[in-house]
């Protein structure tokens, strides 16, 4: 049995976190996994400790934001639920290494570490997480600005998930974070011929993923108006946002040609989605990490040996246009996407299907894990406390 100890802490829902539900997978073998978050991670052989939410008070509230206000920062901090709960549970937990997601459990992950070294993983550039939001310019980025310049110097290595993140840590923070891809698990599967006898031979595209109104899904459907009837669009959406969701059906409904599939449970998604021809998305850049968005979905697409199409997302225009998996519109507008689409044959697509195919491996599991795994034991054997440049 393995005798060295990681302990890994998300203020997030660990079954339904892509990139933490695989840092526990691709760790349990190798170290004894301590998994610490809100809702089990439902991985054999794991020890779980449940952090637990609870809504403040509507009077704490009003604190909450008179502390930001006033720049209260480590008082904020110190009092906000999740951590709260972790105090308790965590402080006496015994581990050879922390690894810590998101800036919120990093001043946490510090404090109990003692001598014990901490990796910070960074899912996002979290100072402009939400910059196109009232609410989070107002009261948040400042926050999570004065958090990453005075904790992240104190972890001991860092990763983040696309090099236009990992710049920006740089030019901010003055760390050198090395980049993980959120590369999914490897999965036996062929690219499968377009459409099939029940559907006509037409061309079915899928978004999925959350119904998050800042992704502004309604410009996919959108698309369809532009698009020639050889196409039809599938959303497998996750209901985060129920009255978007109903939005969003309602324009389907009127523009016609798309259609809402159930949701499957994360690790089925590739094999599920196998059956479609196109992965779509269509992310406008609305904030940093959306213009720098490299995400889960479109790694998904490639283990389920799709065509893609994109808007011209940077990180994820790069790797389509390296390995011709692909389109990608000139501008977000939804009439330049459907324009690239419509002059794709069926042999343009298969050939972006079998593209795919060649480079699955390359874009999942088979490099991440061993990636990860070194960086683990690189972690282990340091002693500082500082992020090597």
């Amino acid at each position: 049995m393995p005798q060295e100890r990681v302990l890994i802490i998300s203020f997030s829902y660990l079954n339904r976190d892509p990139r933490v539900n695989r840092q526990i997978r691709y760790l349990k073998d190798d170290y004894h996994v301590i998994a610490a978050g809100a809702g089990h991670p439902h991985v054999d052989g794991v020890e779980y400790i449940e952090l637990a939410w609870h809504e403040p008070s509507q009077p704490e509230k009003l604190r909450n934001h008179q502390r930001l206000m006033r720049r209260h920062y480590e008082d904020y901090y110190w009092r906000y639920p999740f951590v709260v709960d972790a105090v308790q549970k965590l402080a006496n937990v015994k581990a050879d290494v922390i690894l810590a997601n998101d800036i919120e459990s990093l001043p946490f992950a510090l404090k109990i570490a003692g001598d014990t070294p901490v990796l910070f993983d960074a899912h996002e550039y979290s100072p402009l997480e939400f910059e196109d939001l009232l609410w989070f310019w107002a009261l948040h980025r400042g926050y999570k600005y004065y958090l990453c310049r005075n904790y992240i110097p104190q972890a001991t290595a860092m990763t983040t998930v696309c090099q236009g993140i990992a710049n920006r840590y740089e030019t901010d923070c003055g760390v050198t974070p090395e980049v993980v891809m959120n590369t999914p698990l490897y999965e036996e599967l062929e690219p499968q011929p377009i459409g099939g006898p029940e559907n006509g031979g037409r061309i079915r595209m899928i978004h999925h993923g959350g119904a998050m109104v800042s992704r502004k899904l309604e410009l996919s459907i959108e698309m369809m108006r532009y698009l020639d009837d050889r196409f039809e669009l599938y959303f497998m959406l996750m209901e985060s946002n129920p009255a978007y969701l109903d939005r969003l059906k309602a324009l389907a409904k009127r523009i016609g040609r798309t259609y809402f599939v159930p949701p499957v449970e994360m690790p089925e998604i590739p094999r599920e989605s196998n059956q479609y021809d196109i992965g779509l998305f269509l992310l406008p850049p609305v904030n940093f990490n959306y213009r720098h968005a490299l995400p889960n979905k479109l790694f998904e697409y490639i283990q389920s040996r799709l065509a893609i199409a994109i808007g011209p997302s940077p990180e994820m225009a790069n790797i389509v246009k390296k390995h011709d998996l692909g389109v990608v519109a000139e501008h977000f507008h939804p009439r330049s996407l459907a324009m690239k689409l419509n002059r794709l044959s069926n042999e343009d697509i298969m050939r972006f299907k079998q593209n795919s195919h060649q480079v699955a491996g390359q874009y999942s599991s088979k490099v991440t894990k061993s990636q990860l795994l070194r960086i683990v034991g690189e972690t282990l054997k340091k002693n500082s406390s500082a992020i090597s440049n």
